[in-house]
């Protein structure tokens, strides 16, 4: 795994995803997975992060920012990084941050609709 450039997030992104992890509880908010106890499903220790639902990383409002275990990132990211590869490839992407929204909304409803 390759460091994270921050200078992709935007300002104070890792002031910002601390308070989108303490405000849920230090817990994923998808699943039952609590920050620093082991994951309820694969036993490995839970680090937390910040997910963009938009999939934008520059987009750091409130309702585009969840807080999720490294299972739930990962199998949100995935989708989302297939079609904005597909979209790439076909020239239909303006830059490598747009997602469509057909993905935006699926990822949404996912999650269990507005977060704002």
């Amino acid at each position: 795994m390759s460091p994270i450039d921050y200078k992709k997030y935007g300002t104070d992104w890792k002031e910002l995803s601390a308070d989108v992890i303490e405000k849920a509880g230090g817990k994923c908010e998808l699943c039952p997975a609590v920050h620093g106890k082991p994951h309820w499903k694969t036993g490995s220790k839970v680090v937390l992060s910040v997910h963009h639902i938009d999939g934008n990383r520059k987009n750091n409002s409130n309702g585009n920012l969840i807080a999720l275990c490294q299972r739930c990132h990962l199998r949100l990211d995935l989708p989302l990084k297939w079609t904005k590869r597909k979209r790439r490839k076909l020239g239909l992407l303006e830059s490598p941050g747009d997602v469509d929204g057909n993905t935006a909304d699926a990822i949404q409803t996912l999650i269990g609709g507005d977060k704002t």
